[in-house]
């Protein structure tokens, strides 16, 4: 009896499973598997979960700038965001010398001779120069937008006339105060040295590349390193910017418009694949509510129609009770589908942007925006540059003068009417310096391309004449010039007489005849 219960119990176990395996889509099962598999080692996997994120980041800050640095370098459409921001503008810049006047009349009245001031002048361009505006400038505000807020400090190297920038981790740092300037006072906390992990001797070397403020600080910190783990900085030659007061990359918002675009794209993609598969319904015949044909012999019609149907990803045999006939998966759909585009315009409307900027629309809507945006990555570059001004002015002595870096804002975006600004104020005399160096010639490059196109007499090279090339006596000598060939031609007899004089003429000619 217990071999015979046992016999049923397993003929039972065998049906069962020999019945999913005909059911059983195997391929879509490796593919859920490893979907799940894939999401589960992400940090944010939905919208949701950036949103909720964020609302937890002036807690945990740190977690939200390692995945927007993360993000910055995987994802293409962040990064053309964080770009288009940081490469606003075209970083011509040129450099005045301004005296600096005080109350001491003696001080106020005293100039430098001719060959000391062309000295200083060419000093100031080397130390401007050195400084690489047109590579840090961009770096500096990439950095900012991905991170949400940027440290550095200042290095001086005398000897090649160059300030190095040195960007500080945002984790050892912190705000403390501002300055009249817009810059920021900053904390520096000295651990960092320690946790860095070096040997005495690479240590030793590393902070040789910082300046002398910060090697005293760290010896201080390391006299008592309770009380002066966190230092200031000298404002002079070193600050922060931020994003906002928190410190957090505002822009990773885009992320949960990045995801829910991606998901609208999977959708999307598997809607129209399944437009092309189709099942194929093997119905196996009944008689009066009884099986004709036997599991066994079911499993084996199923495998050899299956060699015949079930060849790709396009179709799938089941094999069921019935009929026969096809079905598509899905069917096509004749209305036009616009989440997928309302999704991608999300992701560009949630970074506070017109997404026209990227998927076109009026002219009028992408002049405003581009200004609205230039304005408020102007804001930030002002920062920098009054920073710089302050520390070039405190690294060297100028004798008296002080020099102003001017940033011109250029954009690529607007760079024909940018251009056309600069030409008509060097027509007026003034700004000849600004229109040459918005036109891309570099201010301590221009008195040596005078002297070369003075060596090479490029004078034999004549242009054609033209409002812009023609100096006053050339433009009295053709006025003059055409004024003589007017009276020559009057003279001449050539041409024809007054409509009056002329009338005039056949109506006494008419008479007399």
């Amino acid at each position: 009896m217990a071999n015979k219960n046992n016999e049923v119990t397993n003929f039972k176990t065998s049906r069962v499973e020999t019945l999913k395996k005909l059911y059983a889509d195997e391929a879509s099962s490796r593919r859920a598997r490893s979907e799940s598999s894939l999401t589960s080692k992400m940090r944010y996997t939905s919208a949701a979960a950036v949103r909720e994120g964020l609302t937890k980041a002036l807690n945990d800050a740190q977690n939200i700038i390692d995945s927007s640095k993360e993000l910055y370098v995987i994802n293409p459409i962040y990064a053309s965001v964080i770009n288009y921001l940081s490469d606003m503008f075209m970083w011509r810049y040129k450099v005045t010398p301004h005296k600096v006047y005080t109350k001491s009349k003696a001080k106020s009245r005293k100039t430098l001779p001719a060959e000391d001031y062309k000295q200083m002048y060419h000093l100031m361009l080397e130390v401007v120069d050195g400084l690489s505006i047109e590579t840090k400038f961009p770096n500096l505000l990439t950095y900012l937008f991905v991170r949400g807020a940027v440290y550095f400090t200042t290095v001086c190297d005398e000897d090649s006339l160059t300030i190095d920038t040195l960007l500080l981790p945002e984790e050892y740092c912190r705000k403390v105060g501002e300055t009249q300037y817009g810059t920021a006072i900053i904390e520096f906390n000295y651990a960092y040295f320690d946790d860095l992990g070096l040997n005495a001797e690479d240590l030793k070397d590393y902070l040789k590349s910082f300046s002398a403020e910060m090697q005293k600080g760290y010896r201080k910190y390391k006299n008592d390193t309770t009380n002066f783990q966190w230092q200031p900085l000298d404002p002079h030659f070193s600050t922060g910017v931020l994003l906002n007061e928190a410190g957090l990359p505002t822009y990773f918002y885009i992320y949960g418009g990045i995801l829910d675009y991606e998901k609208y794209q999977d959708n999307e993609l598997e809607r129209n694949e399944n437009s092309l598969k189709y099942l194929v319904v093997h119905t196996m015949p009944v008689y009066q509510d009884q099986l004709i044909f036997e599991v066994d012999e079911v499993s084996a019609i199923h495998k050899s129609l299956r060699k015949i149907v079930d060849t790709g990803d396009k179709a799938r045999l089941i094999t069921t009770y019935g009929d026969v006939h096809v079905e598509n998966i899905a069917e096509n759909d004749t209305a036009e589908n616009q989440a997928l585009s309302k999704a991608f315009k999300a992701i560009f409307n949630n970074a506070g942007f017109n997404s026209g900027l990227f998927t076109s629309e009026s002219v009028e809507a992408l002049n405003m925006s581009l200004i609205r945006d230039k304005g408020m990555v102007w804001r930030y570059v002002q920062i920098f540059n009054s920073f710089y001004n302050i520390a070039v002015n405190n690294w060297f002595d100028f004798k008296g003068y002080q020099a102003d870096i001017d940033i011109l804002p250029i954009s690529p975006y607007t760079y024909n009417d940018d251009m056309e600004v600069y030409r008509q104020n060097a027509t007026l005399g003034i700004g000849k310096i600004d229109y040459l160096v918005a036109s891309g010639v570099k201010q301590k490059h221009i008195e040596d391309t005078f002297e070369l196109e003075n060596f090479l007499d490029l004078s034999r090279i004549t242009p054609l004449q033209s409002a812009h090339t023609q100096t006053a006596d050339d433009r009295a000598q053709e006025e003059e010039s055409s004024e003589d060939s007017k009276e020559n031609s009057k003279k001449s007899g050539i041409e024809p007489l007054d409509n009056k004089e002329s009338t005039k003429e056949e109506t006494e000619t008419t008479d007399k005849k």
